[in-house]
């Protein structure tokens, strides 16, 4: 997901993502390292897709109705701002990364806000 993304058709992109959420449904009770390498792949997409407009809202509507999806959820979002501040092997440019950060951010406050 870090290195060959460009490899997959943009009009695939949003196919991919959906995949990878219909595998952590699928997998969500384990095994723990493939919860993991889930969540990394989906929070390195949520980066580098700028269609996906609030992936945090779309994963927490997709695990947290759901209580034992619950521990998978909490892995992305424990991932998520993990890659955003340590991940430099992502290729985005400075000026994406700073566009689509804030973004993500954002949309995190306002959905804390209204709970």
């Amino acid at each position: 997901m870090t290195y060959d993304l460009d490899q997959v058709a943009s009009t695939e992109l949003s196919v991919l993502r959906d995949t990878l959420v219909h595998a952590l449904q699928t997998y969500h009770t384990g095994p723990r390292t493939v919860i993991v390498q889930l969540c990394l792949s989906l929070a390195c997409l949520a980066l580098q897709l700028p269609t996906w407009e609030n992936p945090v809202q779309d994963m927490i509507d997709s695990f947290g109705s759901n209580p034992a999806a619950v521990p998978a959820l909490l892995q992305f979002l424990t991932l998520l701002p993990e890659e955003i501040d340590s991940n430099t092997r992502i290729p985005v440019t400075v000026s994406y990364f700073t566009r689509v950060v804030p973004k993500i951010e954002i949309c995190n406050y306002d959905y804390l806000l209204k709970g």
